[in-house]
């Protein structure tokens, strides 16, 4: 029997996608808790089918077989899957910064040194990066894997992670998205 946070979170979400009928669930994999429990209720509500998984590493990723895994685990389709290193986008971007960052900032001389801008670009384009997936299919929505405990301390980026078209867990706790994961028999 499953937990009633688990049941309105998977309700919530097929009523979501209840005008949308035959419309996909764009989501970042990285392998993480969020991720994995938003997409595993996305399984629940909509279907493996109609869930298009990317992964996002930003150049080498050791742990990119933790986004595959969970893929693997809740059957999301092969051809439902995408890879996109954001590596030459970052970079592109940090070297057009550090060519006027002086001009922007004269306290700070390396934009590589200003961890506002290395912690949230990576975030942006990986947001970017759903979003031109999502154009891809008709009627796609880009899912935003955040929970309220990152949103409520600030620990996620404006426009970044903090972005998309729903939020399954936009109003739980991360004690209680474990509480669901644990539910749904996630590894």
């Amino acid at each position: 029997m499953k937990l009633k946070l688990t049941k309105d979170l998977i309700d919530w979400t097929k009523n979501y996608f209840k005008d949308n009928p035959n419309g996909k669930a764009v989501i970042g994999i990285s392998g993480g808790k969020d991720s994995t429990i938003c997409a595993a209720i996305l399984k629940e509500a909509i279907g493996a089918d109609r869930i298009i998984a990317v992964m996002m590493p930003n150049g080498h990723q050791a742990d990119i077989k933790d986004s595959y895994d969970v893929c693997d685990f809740l059957e999301i389709p092969e051809k439902n899957r995408y890879e996109i290193n954001i590596l030459d986008a970052y970079t592109g971007l940090m070297d057009a910064i550090s060519d006027n960052y002086f001009e922007l900032n004269h306290e700070i001389k390396d934009p590589l040194k200003n961890d506002v801008i290395t912690t949230n670009l990576p975030a942006r384009l990986r947001m970017c990066s759903l979003y031109a997936i999502a154009a891809c299919y008709p009627g796609a929505r880009v899912c935003n894997t955040s929970n309220l405990s990152e949103r409520t301390i600030g620990y996620s980026t404006k426009f970044g992670d903090s972005a998309g078209d729903f939020s399954i867990l936009g109003q739980v706790l991360v004690s209680e998205a474990l509480q669901v994961g644990d539910d749904l028999g996630l590894p």
